[in-house]
Protein backbone atom coordinates (compact mmCIF):
# COMPACT_ATOMS: atom_id res chain seq x y z
CA UNK A 1 0.00 0.00 0.00
CA UNK A 2 1.33 3.14 -1.43
CA UNK A 3 2.07 5.66 1.41
CA UNK A 4 -0.76 8.86 0.83
CA UNK A 5 1.35 11.41 2.65
CA UNK A 6 3.28 12.79 -0.46
CA UNK A 7 5.37 15.91 1.50
CA UNK A 8 8.07 13.07 2.29
CA UNK A 9 8.92 13.21 -0.64
CA UNK A 10 9.77 17.10 -1.30
CA UNK A 11 12.67 18.11 -0.21
CA UNK A 12 12.50 20.79 2.63
CA UNK A 13 13.27 23.82 1.44
CA UNK A 14 9.98 23.91 -0.56
CA UNK A 15 8.03 22.22 2.05
CA UNK A 16 8.81 24.93 4.36
CA UNK A 17 9.01 28.14 1.97
CA UNK A 18 5.76 27.24 0.34
CA UNK A 19 3.55 27.24 2.91
CA UNK A 20 5.38 30.56 4.52
CA UNK A 21 4.90 32.24 1.15
CA UNK A 22 1.54 31.71 1.39
CA UNK A 23 1.10 32.56 4.68
CA UNK A 24 2.86 36.13 3.94
CA UNK A 25 0.43 36.61 1.44
CA UNK A 26 -2.83 35.96 3.44
CA UNK A 27 -1.43 38.28 5.73
CA UNK A 28 -0.59 40.76 3.04
CA UNK A 29 -4.07 40.60 1.60
CA UNK A 30 -5.82 40.34 5.20
CA UNK A 31 -4.34 43.63 6.46
CA UNK A 32 -4.64 44.92 2.77
CA UNK A 33 -8.09 44.31 2.78
CA UNK A 34 -8.62 46.13 6.21
CA UNK A 35 -6.62 49.32 5.84
CA UNK A 36 -8.38 50.06 2.09
CA UNK A 37 -11.56 48.56 2.77
CA UNK A 38 -12.42 49.02 6.29
CA UNK A 39 -11.00 51.84 7.16
CA UNK A 40 -8.44 50.67 10.18
CA UNK A 41 -7.03 53.52 10.64
CA UNK A 42 -10.03 55.93 9.82
CA UNK A 43 -10.28 57.98 6.47
CA UNK A 44 -13.08 58.28 4.51
CA UNK A 45 -13.55 57.60 0.89
CA UNK A 46 -12.55 60.87 -1.48
CA UNK A 47 -15.69 62.70 -3.00
CA UNK A 48 -13.69 62.21 -6.29
CA UNK A 49 -14.17 58.39 -6.46
CA UNK A 50 -17.93 58.44 -7.58
CA UNK A 51 -19.28 57.42 -10.67
CA UNK A 52 -20.84 60.88 -10.71
CA UNK A 53 -17.65 62.74 -10.75
CA UNK A 54 -15.88 60.27 -12.88
CA UNK A 55 -18.95 60.87 -15.85
CA UNK A 56 -18.12 64.73 -15.26
CA UNK A 57 -14.43 64.21 -15.77
CA UNK A 58 -14.85 62.05 -18.72
CA UNK A 59 -17.57 65.03 -20.53
CA UNK A 60 -14.95 67.79 -19.71
CA UNK A 61 -12.20 66.01 -21.09
CA UNK A 62 -14.08 65.23 -24.46
CA UNK A 63 -15.44 69.00 -24.28
CA UNK A 64 -11.78 70.40 -24.56
CA UNK A 65 -10.44 71.91 -27.81
CA UNK A 66 -8.14 69.06 -29.67
CA UNK A 67 -4.92 70.68 -31.28
CA UNK A 68 -2.63 69.88 -33.94
CA UNK A 69 -5.31 68.05 -36.05
CA UNK A 70 -8.22 68.80 -38.21
CA UNK A 71 -10.21 66.09 -37.74
CA UNK A 72 -11.56 65.06 -34.22
CA UNK A 73 -9.00 62.53 -32.07
CA UNK A 74 -11.12 59.58 -30.32
CA UNK A 75 -9.54 60.32 -26.71
CA UNK A 76 -8.72 57.38 -24.62
CA UNK A 77 -9.56 55.03 -27.57
CA UNK A 78 -8.58 51.91 -25.66
CA UNK A 79 -11.03 52.58 -22.44
CA UNK A 80 -14.01 53.71 -24.54
CA UNK A 81 -13.90 51.26 -26.74
CA UNK A 82 -16.98 53.30 -28.44
CA UNK A 83 -15.89 54.33 -31.94
CA UNK A 84 -15.75 53.35 -35.70
CA UNK A 85 -12.69 54.23 -37.55
CA UNK A 86 -13.86 55.19 -41.12
CA UNK A 87 -11.97 55.30 -43.85
CA UNK A 88 -10.98 58.93 -43.94
CA UNK A 89 -9.69 58.80 -40.62
CA UNK A 90 -12.73 60.05 -38.48
CA UNK A 91 -13.92 58.13 -36.26
CA UNK A 92 -17.76 58.01 -35.66
CA UNK A 93 -19.16 56.88 -31.90
CA UNK A 94 -21.66 54.33 -31.27
CA UNK A 95 -23.59 53.08 -28.44
CA UNK A 96 -21.56 50.94 -25.71
CA UNK A 97 -23.53 47.44 -24.88
CA UNK A 98 -22.06 45.43 -22.66
CA UNK A 99 -23.70 41.95 -22.81
CA UNK A 100 -24.43 40.44 -18.88
CA UNK A 101 -25.73 37.20 -19.42
CA UNK A 102 -28.67 36.93 -22.10
CA UNK A 103 -29.42 40.41 -21.59
CA UNK A 104 -27.66 43.29 -22.96
CA UNK A 105 -27.02 46.70 -20.87
CA UNK A 106 -27.05 50.27 -22.50
CA UNK A 107 -24.31 52.00 -20.71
Amino acid sequence: MADQNVWYRIPPTPRVILPAVAAAFTVGGLFFHLVRNKKIFGGSIPRTLTPEWEDATDLKMHAWPREASEHPVAINPIRRENFYVRTDNRYEEHEIRRSIGKKAEKL
